[in-house]
């Protein structure tokens, strides 16, 4: 009640999950990815320092109660955000998104590897697969095209 403009973290949790969820690229969400996410990647680890789960004598006075649960959920929602928007041309922020998250890799949940980690592995895995046979025939169409033109030389 302190500032009525600042959201609360369960909203704001809930709308990078709206996003997350509905395939939202880049382009309708700006906002979230360069000013909330970075927040979040860096407030979100130093409150859980602080939390119930690291200071459990102290429950009931302490003035945060934010839990590796949610550090994971905003983990495994940043990559539903990056795997929506993979293929697109410019994707710098997801460099820096990737940079603002370390703090929330190193305590992600051994969980986050089976429901998140080794799914955005095999789709990588699958695009790297279809750019790499774009590339065999774009080679092979050109070398197709300079055995014609040196056969038209002779």
């Amino acid at each position: 009640d302190l500032c009525p403009d600042i959201p609360e973290l369960d909203v704001l949790m809930k709308d990078i999950g709206d996003l997350a969820e509905s395939g939202a690229r880049y382009t309708e969400m700006p906002h979230v990815i360069e000013i909330t996410l970075p927040m979040l990647c860096n407030y979100l680890p130093r409150w859980w320092e602080r939390g119930p789960e690291n200071h459990p004598e102290q429950e009931g006075s302490l003035c945060t109660d934010v839990t590796s649960e949610q550090l994971n959920q905003l983990l495994g929602n940043i990559m539903k955000i990056m795997v929506n928007n993979l293929g697109i041309e410019e994707a710098s922020w997801m460099k820096r998104l990737a940079v603002f998250a370390q703090p929330i890799v190193s305590r992600a949940m051994a969980e986050m590897l089976k429901s998140h980690f080794i799914p955005t592995m095999e789709k990588l895995k699958k695009r790297c697969g279809k750019v790499v046979a774009e590339e065999d025939q774009l080679r092979m169409e050109g070398k197709t095209e300079s055995d014609e033109a040196e056969s038209i030389l002779r």
